[in-house]
């Protein structure tokens, strides 16, 4: 026999039949004793112990015991031991109004002073002049300020009697133009809108305001549909479609790449070329040539 290198060497298929979940939780059960499979007679049972049968305190009895054997405070032997010297005071404070009392106690009243014990000053007296009042002083202040009919107008150069050597100066009597006159007045000084005469000689010349009808929105997009290729204008190489599936590597010729690169720069109108004949099986022509 032949040496084949794809047959296995050694080892074998199990035939067996697997168990399934419910045969495995089964054996495992069988290996598990029962509770009536072990024997207590050969069992060595613990000797001694018994159940307590006392009675347990509650948690006030615990309370009550602990607080029992908790000394109370008159329980502690404590050892004072006497400071000598010293005493607390027991003497009665005086409260406030007893200070105050004593303070005014202590402070001479209007009749305890001698005057006649007192220096007196030589010299001085008591003003017993009358104080003007504030209307008594502007009636003072007014009677040195002169009044109207006061001044002498004939001693001011500027302020002589008409027909003196002194001329000139007069109130003007002319009337002031309101604010709507000076707007008027303005509005005349300024010119018109036909009153500018633009230099001909200064105008751009050329040019012109375009009158086409630009596109909408729709119009482009039917241009633009218009000048895109169907499905059915496309002419897919199907040899190359082939040839990427399993076939060989095609590599197209220079003047298959210059024939693609032609039918790129037509325009869309001249592309739009009826689909070309199918070319005949290989089977069709034999028959064709036998018949023939």
């Amino acid at each position: 026999m032949a040496y084949n290198q794809f047959v296995g060497r050694g080892g074998k298929l199990s035939a067996s039949s697997t168990k399934s979940d419910l045969e495995m939780k089964i054996s495992r059960a069988s290996e598990i004793p029962g509770p009536g499979s072990y024997d207590t007679a050969t069992a060595s049972s613990p000797k001694g112990g018994r159940i307590s049968v006392g009675n347990p305190k509650s948690d006030l009895e615990w309370t009550l015991l602990r607080a029992a054997k908790t000394p109370a405070p008159g329980d502690y032997g404590v050892r004072v031991e006497k400071m000598s010297g010293g005493k607390l005071s027991s003497s009665k404070i005086k409260s406030e109004i007893e200070w105050k009392m004593l303070l005014a106690s202590r402070v001479p009243g209007p009749g305890a002073y001698d005057v006649a014990l007192r220096r007196t000053l030589g010299g001085g007296k008591l003003s017993m002049s009358k104080v003007p009042s504030d209307v008594e002083l502007a009636i003072q202040r007014a009677k040195r300020q002169p009044g109207p009919g006061s001044y002498h107008i004939e001693h001011c150069p500027l302020l002589r009697p008409i027909g003196s050597a002194l001329g000139g100066g007069k109130i003007s009597g002319s009337q002031i133009k309101s604010d709507i006159e000076w707007s008027m007045q303005r509005s005349k000084q300024q010119p018109g809108p036909l009153d500018y005469f633009p230099d001909e000689h200064t105008r751009v010349l050329g040019g012109r305001i375009s009158s086409g009808r630009i596109k909408s929105d729709v119009d482009m997009a039917i241009a633009r549909a218009s000048d895109t290729p169907g499905p059915g204008e496309y002419y897919p190489n199907l040899l190359s479609i082939g040839w990427r599936y399993g076939g060989l590597p095609h590599t197209p010729s220079i003047a298959t790449r210059k024939s693609e690169r032609q039918v790129h720069t037509i325009p869309p109108e001249a592309r739009r070329r009826p689909r070309p004949p199918s070319t005949p099986a290989a089977g069709d022509s034999a028959s064709r040539t036998r018949s023939a």
